[in-house]
């Protein structure tokens, strides 16, 4: 097959291109800011595609300097949405001065579940600090039967990064039975070893 260059299919090839180009920068445009405030309000307006994007973005521009502190007040925020991008940028900056205030997100009873399930991921991240263990209690809790099941598969995973249990603990509707156990041996071999 011979490519033809003529000015009709340079001129398609054009319209292709710039289609291209005007689509992204309708869908995308505005993402391309450096304001991570900005980012961050046009974040729980968008799909999930667009929300991928902006926490890519946020992370590639993250700098603890300059923006740390309005990650922890968007900690505050009473959007879901904000709260959770919040966690997951602190979790994979690995901010752990931000852990007490994920502690508290993750003991309150009013945290939204997309909230909890990034909660529960960010304490596996951080699963050898003294706050994930603090979250155990919790995220026991949060394997139990009324609570919803992707809130409950976080807290069975977390669980298992910090207790280091691998698959001795199944994800099962009794297995806050067994995390109790298992939580109860930990502590036990935490004494045992002291401080």
């Amino acid at each position: 097959m011979q490519l033809n260059l003529g000015p009709r299919n340079i001129i398609i090839g054009v319209a292709i291109v710039a289609a291209g180009y005007f689509g992204y920068t309708a869908f995308f445009g505005d993402i391309e800011t450096t304001d991570v405030g900005k980012l961050m309000q046009i974040y729980p307006a968008s799909n999930s595609l667009k929300q991928g994007e902006i926490q890519r973005r946020i992370l590639k521009l993250y700098s603890h300097d300059a923006h740390y502190a309005m990650l922890l007040d968007a900690l505050r925020q009473e959007d879901p949405a904000i709260q959770t991008l919040s966690v997951a940028v602190l979790t994979e900056k690995k901010e752990e001065g931000a852990l007490p205030q994920l502690l508290e997100m993750i003991r309150s009873p009013q945290t939204h579940a997309s909230v909890q399930i990034q909660l529960a991921r960010a304490f596996a991240i951080h699963q050898s600090t003294k706050a994930a263990g603090q979250a155990c209690p919790r995220l026991i809790e949060l394997t139990d039967a009324k609570e919803g099941q992707d809130v409950r598969v976080a807290a069975h995973n977390a669980l298992v990064e910090i207790l280091e249990t691998g698959a001795i603990v199944k994800f099962s509707d009794t297995v806050r039975r067994s995390w109790e156990q298992m939580w109860q041996t930990h502590k036990r071999r935490a004494e045992l070893k002291g401080p």
